[in-house]
């Protein structure tokens, strides 16, 4: 009967699913952002503090945005005491990250982006950026050289980078032809002189049970798919990278845009790294606003989620433990006053007042299974 053909497709869909659970487990595929939340629940050092509140839910993966001003990015109750030319090592070897390094997480995610505004240089160099970051990947395989621990450097939303001001589709389309060209073959030496450096780097520090992969983002990868110039079309089949990240929100249509997104990513990466496995896409963020979405989050979540993991992406990150982002824009740089729920737009597992969002409770789920 029609039952019990539904019933059987369930059964193999869900029984797919479970067995990229097995192969990796569910709690370091799925993992979560703390940056630049808008309020905080405690008197800890907000690093700290979101850090603690990933790992008690058993997220084994977190990603942390890297900045010259941290105390930008993680404001209460925190006294960083870092010069603003400290280098990225300076910056993790800090006293916070410390305690952070103290938890159990098995994979961190450092999201850098050090370009430096050179994309429109006729002789954009990225010596010295790409060398503070070879110097961060020795420092992290040599202070964890007995732990088992993964580490991913990244750029954020690579297409905003390659547009610069530029950002919306009309303004980019009228960008000429030969300021384009120089954009991405810019991005394209940007990228591979980081992959470089990292490689040298992991090969520079023997018998270290730490690893260290370098991801490439793209954030505007359903237009790349149409042919617009784009990370995925123009920079990524030129590089060679351990990863790629999807800053995934054009794909959150439906779980058939997701599926097109990273297949056309996948295809794009022909230039492999040492990332060992097969799926080299991983989504580097994902994130509804509950507040102001017109559509059910938790429905539409799971089957997004459910896609990945069918897909056997190594990681899917979720934006983000607090929320960042008021519903008043203007107000968006801004640390204090902290927000209340009301003015949020609703991304986050904890909202302002300290209950679970609808996201945590999917998440949770997940978790338990």
């Amino acid at each position: 009967t029609m039952k019990r053909i539904i019933l059987i497709f369930g059964l193999l869909a869900l029984f797919s699913v479970r067995s990229v659970l097995n192969a990796k487990n569910i709690n370091e595929v799925l993992g979560v952002t703390h940056t630049g939340g808008k309020y905080c629940l405690t008197k800890e050092p907000f690093i700290i503090e979101g850090a603690h509140k990933i790992d008690s839910m058993g997220f084994k993966t977190i990603k942390f945005f890297l900045s010259k001003d941290m105390a930008s990015l993680y404001p209460y109750n925190s006294e960083w005491e870092l010069s603003k030319d400290a280098t990225w090592t300076e910056v993790v070897s800090s006293k916070y990250f410390d305690e952070v390094f103290k938890m159990d997480f098995k994979t961190v995610v450092f999201n850098i982006t050090d370009h430096n505004k050179q994309l429109a240089k006729k002789n954009a160099n990225f010596s010295k950026s790409s060398k503070e970051i070879g110097d961060l990947v020795k420092y992290l395989k040599k202070r964890f050289a007995d732990r088992d621990i993964t580490f991913i450097i990244k750029n954020w939303e690579g297409d905003w980078i390659l547009r610069g001001p530029a950002n919306k589709e009309d303004k980019w389309a009228k960008v000429p032809e030969d300021v384009k060209k120089l954009r991405c073959e810019n991005f394209i030496k940007w990228i591979n002189s980081r992959q470089e450096a990292i490689d040298k780097a992991r090969e520079s520090v023997k018998n270290s049970k730490c690893k260290v992969y370098h991801a490439l983002e793209a954030n505007k990868v359903m237009v790349g798919i149409d042919g617009v110039v784009s990370v995925s079309n123009s920079v990524l089949p030129f590089v060679k990278v351990d990863l790629v990240s999807w800053s995934s929100y054009d794909g959150l249509k439906s779980a058939k845009d997701m599926e097109r997104g990273i297949k056309h990513l996948s295809e794009m990466h022909r230039n492999k790294g040492a990332f060992p496995e097969k799926q080299t896409v991983m989504i580097g963020e994902i994130g509804f606003q509950e507040q102001v979405a017109n559509f059910d989050v938790a429905e539409r979540m799971k089957s997004i989620y459910d896609k990945c993991l069918e897909m056997d992406v190594p990681y899917i990150i979720y934006w983000e433990i607090y929320c960042n982002e008021p519903k008043d824009q203007g107000t968006r740089s801004k640390s204090y006053p902290m927000r209340t729920t009301d003015e949020m737009k609703g991304l986050w597992l904890f909202r302002p007042d300290g209950s679970e969002s609808i996201v945590c409770k999917v998440l949770k789920d997940y978790l338990n299974r």
